[in-house]
């Protein structure tokens, strides 16, 4: 919860002048969440801040990957054990 909450904070102070997805903390949470879910649109995102918004992507979306394949581990070890 610690890293989401970073990530939306670090998302709104970067884009949350400039676009409407990232104006406040609460909604800069929804979108992060949607992301791993391919639901963001990169064209206006990287129109904004090219370099820090493809860095930004690739970690938060190997972060949400790291956190989904640890669960998808634990339920599998819950049922075969």
């Amino acid at each position: 919860m610690v890293v989401v909450v970073g990530f939306a904070y670090f998302a709104q102070l970067t884009f949350g002048t400039m676009l409407v997805d990232f104006h406040s903390l609460l909604s800069s949470v929804s979108t992060l969440v949607r992301y791993p879910l391919g639901d963001f649109d990169y064209g206006d995102l990287s129109r904004v801040r090219v370099l820090v918004e493809d860095c930004r992507v690739a970690v938060w979306l190997c972060v949400a990957m790291a956190v989904a394949m640890a669960v998808a581990m634990a339920v599998a070890m819950a049922v075969w054990l």
